[in-house]
């Protein structure tokens, strides 16, 4: 019930919130930082991208026996929003495990983050596989644990790339490559 308050005064007074956690953490806020906090909720419910593809393949997948989480370095607020109408987006039930930073305490591409949403999904990390559009926090961070990864650039403008590391613009591209071999993936949002 906090949390939902908590996301109503974010969403209805940002300021309002700044000063609640400020007073609770007994500090000034400084000038400045309500709109600089506004301007963070903004970008943040700008920067969260559902593809709907995605949606797809992740039945066909748990149809096939796989599991699946959602591995996010999103903050709280918005999680709730992108859940509420599954129609037009992802259900919960559309993953077997959400593994959000904010949860964790850690976040990618902390190792801790990713042997935590191993041992959620109670799979070996040798049989996990990373499906992730940022090369640093989401491939080589999955790669550095033992996992095996695949970078999806759906725009074909990242021009990082890891030696060895399979690259897809459309997660059905997935069935391509030979990483669709392990019993756990994992997909992100952005």
């Amino acid at each position: 019930e906090e949390f939902h308050q908590n996301r109503r005064i974010v969403e209805e007074n940002p300021g309002e919130f700044i000063h609640l956690v400020a007073t609770q953490l007994g500090l000034e806020v400084p000038h400045g930082a309500e709109e600089a906090f506004r301007d963070l909720i903004r970008r943040e419910k700008n920067g969260l991208c559902l593809f709907l593809d995605v949606k797809e393949e992740l039945k066909q997948l748990k149809a096939m026996g796989y599991k699946n989480a959602l591995l996010s370095n999103t903050w709280q607020f918005p999680i709730p929003k992108l859940f509420e109408n599954p129609n037009q987006g992802f259900a919960l039930d559309d993953f077997d495990e959400l593994v959000m930073s904010y949860e964790v305490g850690v976040a990618k591409p902390n190792r801790e983050f990713f042997l935590e949403a191993a041992q959620r999904c109670r799979a070996h990390v040798g049989d996990c596989l990373m499906i992730g559009d940022n090369p640093e926090f989401d491939v080589q961070a999955a790669l550095d644990v033992g996992m095996r990864a695949v970078h999806i650039d759906r725009y074909g403008d990242c021009a990082t790339r890891i030696p060895g590391v399979p690259v897809i613009e459309e997660i059905r591209q997935l069935y391509a490559t030979s990483e669709i071999t392990g019993q756990t993936l994992k997909t992100e949002m952005r």
